[in-house]
């Protein structure tokens, strides 16, 4: 899987949250590190705690802090 396809998954999921709602994303895609945190803050989301890196695993955990409309 790309990157930009990883960002269009997690964009999707964070859609289907609600307010308090928290998703992890985990991926070993390299360019995810950069695409998924830019896309997802693009839309408005924020992160729970700043994107781990572990080798070549990465953790992003995201905060939904708005109302879905």
């Amino acid at each position: 899987m790309h990157a930009n396809e990883e960002a269009d998954i997690t964009l999707e999921a964070l859609d289907g949250l609600n307010k308090g709602e928290l998703l992890q994303v985990s991926t070993d895609c390299p360019g995810s590190f950069r695409s998924v945190p830019e896309e997802a803050i693009d839309h408005g989301y924020t992160f729970a705690q700043d994107p781990v890196k572990k080798v070549r695993d990465i953790h992003f955990i995201f905060c939904i802090k708005k109302s879905r409309s």
